[in-house]
């Protein structure tokens, strides 16, 4: 399944979720937390966003 999924940085998450749904896998939650950068500031900007949004939006059935 791994090798079907086709994005990078945050967005494989919702990719990886959603190949596992199409193929009839189980899904089931496991909360991940993420640490606050002790460093420097967050590297996402508006164009991530977008990226996934435009992710979501495109793999939902209306």
């Amino acid at each position: 399944m791994i090798g079907s999924v086709t994005r990078e940085g945050y967005d494989f998450q919702i990719d990886a979720l959603m190949n596992a749904v199409r193929k009839g896998y189980k899904v089931r939650e496991h909360p991940i937390s993420f640490k606050d950068r002790e460093i420097g500031e967050i590297k996402l900007g508006l164009g991530e966003y977008l990226d996934f949004l435009a992710l979501v939006l495109s793999r939902l059935h209306f």
